[in-house]
């Protein structure tokens, strides 16, 4: 249909696209807005035994979320705390081939071969990215290795690329091509390592702001990767993908042990009693009885 649109509508079929998109997203933030609650306490759907069980949750996490007052102090712990370096760094290390790949979809393919028409076609194969970022966390969670089970779609993506790079059947150079795509289940992964393991509610706020400032600079780096000037090959812009990906599984390894250290040290004992982080809003490094999510 979008391969046809040319033929009825006086605007580019990239161009549709994108306002559908658009318009999605200006509907479900909508959505979002009015009907999701900022904390339990304010959960319009929630009974009151549900709210208390939602406290006791953020208890059992360490994580709290009650005390709203902002402080500097916490900021600079986020700047001060290599971990959270580590996981902005990948965010912007796995946009870099995502944006690049992503945004010149139709231009890649192309130039694989492959017509106009049928590179729209294809582009449903973009099935095996959302499998990726559904898969590789189901497996995180059953292993409970974040950040190690974070290495498999980056190393997936590398051999997807280094196929475009090198393959001459353009079958196996589309899908090499999809195989590189798979590195967003590393960004989502990544995410949720900020999610879980800073506590603090000013530090969580200005890690967040961090990891997607981060994550920007990525998805405006990548698609600058590819010039015209290196058509057909763009092996320059392949060449920094696979190098990115590599920096992401150096990143990832040393974010497992680095928290894994973390917990080493902290005092764990049956029995003791959980701080009740929730009302306190300690940071993950204040509170000695915080477990970092590996």
């Amino acid at each position: 249909m979008m391969g046809k649109i040319n033929d009825t509508l006086s605007i580019a079929a990239w161009r549709c696209l994108f306002l559908l998109f658009a318009g999605l997203t200006v509907v479900v933030g909508a959505l979002f807005f009015f009907l999701v609650p900022d904390s339990p306490e304010t959960a319009w759907f929630l009974t009151e035994s549900d709210r208390k069980l939602a406290r006791l949750r953020t208890k059992e996490n360490q994580l709290g979320t009650t005390d709203t007052k902002f402080k500097w102090y916490q900021v600079r712990e986020v700047l001060l705390d290599p971990a959270v370096w580590l996981l902005s760094i990948v965010s912007m290390a796995t946009m870099i081939p995502s944006a690049g790949l992503t945004n010149f979809y139709a231009i890649i393919v192309k130039s694989m071969g492959f017509s106009a028409e049928y590179t729209l076609l294809m582009s449903t194969a973009g099935a095996w990215n959302v499998a990726a970022v559904l898969g590789f966390p189901w497996l995180a969670a059953k292993f409970r290795r974040r950040a190690l089970v974070a290495i498999l779609p980056m190393l997936l993506s590398m051999a997807g690329v280094i196929m475009v790079w090198v393959a001459k059947n353009k079958v196996a150079r589309f899908v090499g091509y999809m195989l590189g795509t798979g590195c967003t289940a590393g960004f989502s992964l990544a995410l949720s390592l900020v999610t879980s393991n800073v506590a603090g509610r000013t530090k969580k706020t200005t890690a967040n702001a961090m990891f997607f400032i981060f994550f920007c600079v990525g998805s405006l780096v990548g698609p600058q990767c590819f010039k015209q000037k290196d058509a057909p090959a763009y092996v320059p812009a392949l060449t920094v993908i696979v190098v990115m990906l590599a920096v992401c599984i150096l990143l990832f390894i040393a974010t497992h042990f680095l928290y894994a250290h973390r917990n080493r040290k902290r005092v764990w004992t049956e029995g003791n009693e959980p701080l009740a982080a929730d009302s306190e809003d300690l940071t993950d490094r204040e509170n000695p009885h915080f477990h970092y999510a590996l």
